[in-house]
């Protein structure tokens, strides 16, 4: 223990010594890492040695070593809450150092996994979200969604919706628009926000066997936030696309008993 120990020291010492030129740090980062490595062999890890590596190659910016170190340190921890940070400190280096965008958003879900109310893994994942990478923001709201179904932040949870109704997966798309449009419903109590999000269900779901059942849920929500018009560009837009000749003339013959007669009665 007493050479891990003068190792750590060294580090610490050579670490100022070493950022005098680019060269130096260099030479010196390739001797530490024979050093870690022949320590690692003779002794096992050690986490004085660990957190002393860490500086060093947070210094050198070195870091898809210092990412490995903080990964084994995390195997060290038996604490619950201090192995999360060492994960959200390695999903960090994932994110903003190493460019592996999609391990480190698995690595901020075993964060959350443990911690559901860490802001610095939520905070991180809502930027991922709000940047450009498409699988990444739907992954980032993957993690997300559940987090903000829970704490009943409904704006929120809607917003990730909003992000996963734009995913590769068309079950996934069509779910993410039917459960925000009843978000927006019972949660927000918005029946005209809910008529927008199911319309854009419908529109997506036209060839779902149960497409039938969104049409009478948008039916009731028009009735609700008083969408007539709109509910009749709606059908106009999609009734032709329906497959189910039945519904298809359901649809129609709707259109004549319930909109069409108030259509009237508005222009007397």
């Amino acid at each position: 223990m007493g050479k891990t120990m003068r190792f750590s020291a060294a580090i610490d010492d050579a670490i100022a010594q070493a950022m005098a030129t680019d060269k130096r740090v260099l030479m010196f980062g390739e001797d530490v890492q024979m050093m870690h490595s022949t320590l690692f062999t003779r002794f096992g890890p050690d986490r004085d040695t660990l957190a002393a590596l860490c500086r060093l190659y947070e210094a050198t910016e070195k870091w898809d070593d210092l990412l490995e170190v903080v990964q084994q340190d995390q195997e060290l921890v038996g604490d619950p809450i201090e192995r999360s940070e060492l994960r959200y400190r390695a999903a960090e280096l994932m994110r903003t150092r190493t460019g592996d965008l999609p391990r480190a958003i698995e690595t901020y879900g075993e964060v959350l996994d443990e911690v559901p109310d860490h802001a610095g893994t939520i905070a991180a994942l809502e930027a991922v979200v709000r940047a450009d990478d498409r699988d990444g923001r739907v992954s980032a709201a993957r993690a997300l969604a559940p987090r903000y179904e829970g704490s009943a932040d409904y704006e929120k949870f809607l917003g990730v919706l909003d992000v996963l109704a734009d995913s590769d997966d068309p079950i996934e798309r069509l779910r993410s628009l039917r459960r925000a449009a009843e978000v927006a419903d019972v949660g927000l109590e918005d029946p005209g926000r809910a008529f927008d999000l199911m319309g854009r269900a419908v529109r997506a779901g036209l060839s779902e066997p149960d497409v039938g059942d969104m049409l009478h849920e948008i039916e009731r929500l028009t009735a609700a936030s008083d969408r007539w018009q709109s509910f009749v560009d709606l059908l106009k837009d999609v009734t032709p696309e329906i497959f189910d000749g039945e519904l298809q003339t359901q649809m129609l013959y709707g259109m004549q008993q319930k909109i069409f007669p108030r259509e009237k009665r508005k222009g007397k």
